[in-house]
């Protein structure tokens, strides 16, 4: 299969409210839905709610795949502000 690889891209994760881990991608939040030899693959957070499909995976080597990036929704209106201390932000590097 051929993903769509990002390069140089921004990403960070926060805490959810129970205490799960999120990721937060061009102003949609993730969740983490498995982990394999590959990498982990994050599906939408909103998707038991709206159907969505969005799924992206943080391969091992931290590259950013986009496995199906279309959302049936807007973006998230509760995206977290800039709270430097709740989360971590990465740059992944697209493979070569």
């Amino acid at each position: 299969m051929n993903y769509n690889s990002v390069a140089y891209t921004s990403f960070f994760y926060t805490k959810g409210q129970r205490g799960s881990v999120k990721l937060n991608y061009d102003g949609h939040c993730y969740v983490k839905f498995m982990e394999n030899s590959r990498g982990k693959k994050w599906i939408c957070a909103t998707r038991s709610t709206t159907k969505c499909r969005a799924r992206i995976r943080i391969t091992n080597d931290n590259c950013l795949e986009i496995l199906h990036g279309t959302h049936n929704h807007d973006k998230s209106k509760r995206a977290p502000k800039d709270r430097s201390r709740d989360r971590m932000r990465c740059k992944v590097k697209a493979k070569k």
